[in-house]
């Protein structure tokens, strides 16, 4: 992200690959958006005067074979200031010796964020 690389991004994702967001909407209700892929890959490449930095923890990853699961807490700045946080949830799929993501989901959320210290002071405090 901090790269503004759409190239590098995109490799990372399968021609098919398919993006959501879960999100509790103004309501409260509990929702699913499906995102367009293309349209955030555009913008994480195009260059930009503010910085979006994503930095992760937690990072959990099972494979089988050629499928594989990541589950990753995130919190999302642009600059030092912090926007939200969430989960990074993400199928992969081995083929021809690389792996792709084929399925994206992730959370957004502004309360009960546990960024770890470390990563606020890097980034930026919760406020």
């Amino acid at each position: 992200m901090a790269k503004n690389d759409s190239t590098m991004l995109r490799l990372a994702f399968h021609p098919e690959a398919q993006a959501y967001t879960a999100y509790t909407d103004q309501e409260g209700r509990q929702s699913l958006k499906k995102d367009d892929l293309e349209k955030f890959i555009s913008a994480v490449g195009t260059p930009k005067e503010n910085t979006w930095n994503e930095p992760i923890w937690n990072e959990t990853v099972n494979i089988d074979g050629h499928l594989a699961s990541v589950w990753v807490d995130y919190a999302f700045y642009l600059n030092d200031k912090f926007l939200h946080c969430g989960v990074d949830a993400l199928q992969l799929i081995k083929l021809d010796d690389r792996w792709q993501i084929f399925h994206f989901t992730d959370t957004r959320r502004k309360q009960d964020c546990q960024v770890p210290k470390g990563i606020q002071k890097l980034y930026g405090t919760l406020k």
